[in-house]
């Protein structure tokens, strides 16, 4: 079993219900916005979960600046960046299906940073979107067209916290690699089954 959000994994092996981001079809779309729910697969029920179309929004370039701003403030010199060299391969899906623009991305470097960033766009109703490794097939880590969403890569969080080989557990930052944790779990004699072919 493994469960994410914005700040670390923890992975376990099970067979308890597993989760993940609903890959329902979507319009991508420089008007809307999506919010996305999580399906729930347990052994027996099958997938449960839906895609909620929110309305039409835009925020001014004058709030969009500020807002940016606010982040450079928060994560520091090495935590964002607005160079587009930097942001292409960041703005595309890796199958060159979606395409996105960002005003900037950045780069926390812990828990706490990544909870400013989120509450500095929450107040400015300004959408985040979060990204790992861009590995994703079905465009939820890419900005949509409009310019308007902030990147949140999460690459800067990528620290072992802790591996407990009696319980079987490994707690990690969701911006680990997983050739890292696989080999993590051989240095504690462990196999981590996660494996992107």
């Amino acid at each position: 079993q493994i469960q994410a959000d914005c700040c670390h994994v923890h992975a376990r092996l099970g067979s308890g219900p597993s989760y993940q981001r609903s890959s329902a079809p979507c319009s991508r779309t420089s008007t809307k916005l999506l919010k996305w729910s999580y399906l729930v697969h347990s052994p027996g029920i099958g997938y449960i979960g839906k895609m909620t179309t929110l309305p039409s929004y835009k925020p001014s370039t004058a709030a969009i600046d500020a807002l940016v701003k606010d982040l450079i403030t928060i994560v520091g010199p090495k935590g964002w960046t607005t160079d587009p060299e930097l942001l292409a391969p960041h703005l595309e899906e890796r199958r060159g299906l979606f395409h996105g623009a960002t005003p900037a991305m950045v780069s926390p470097a812990n828990t706490i940073e990544v909870s400013q960033i989120v509450s500095a766009c929450a107040a400015a109703n300004i959408p985040v979107v979060p990204q790992g490794g861009n590995t994703g097939l079905c465009g939820g880590a890419v900005p949509d067209e409009s310019g308007s969403q902030i990147l949140l890569s999460l690459n800067r969080l990528n620290r072992i916290r802790e591996i407990d080989p009696a319980s079987n557990t490994m707690t990690v930052e969701a911006g680990c690699i997983l050739a890292d944790l696989q080999s993590a779990a051989i240095a504690a004699d462990r196999l981590f089954p996660l494996s992107l072919a």
